[in-house]
């Protein structure tokens, strides 16, 4: 399912659970609101989309995913709660994404 603003919480609740990525990629282990927005715009202005990862169905977001899927299709980032790492769930979403892909 696509993000959109009502997701901001749960974006940034994902983005600041993972503080050594924030710190390596914007120099900040915090990220707020604005910075959410701006992020969900430069995403969107880039072509890309941002898919909401949940654990089943409307329940809360695990984590998100950037991509633009077209001819070549990019994905920029896939990104879990720290919550959900380390159980094998970021390669089944990634390799699920692969097989959309491939159709």
């Amino acid at each position: 399912m696509k993000t959109d603003e009502q997701d901001f919480d749960e974006i940034l609740s994902i983005y600041n659970s993972n503080k050594v990525f924030l710190l390596n990629h914007t120099g900040t282990s915090v990220v707020d609101r604005e910075w959410c927005a701006w992020d969900f715009n430069d995403t969107l202005n880039g072509g890309f989309s941002r898919y909401r990862i949940a654990e089943a169905g409307n329940g809360p977001a695990i984590g998100f995913l950037d991509a633009k899927v077209s001819e070549e299709t990019y994905l920029s980032l896939l990104i879990l709660h720290e919550n959900w790492q380390g159980r094998g769930i970021g390669k089944e979403i990634y390799k699920g994404f692969e097989e959309y892909i491939r159709g």
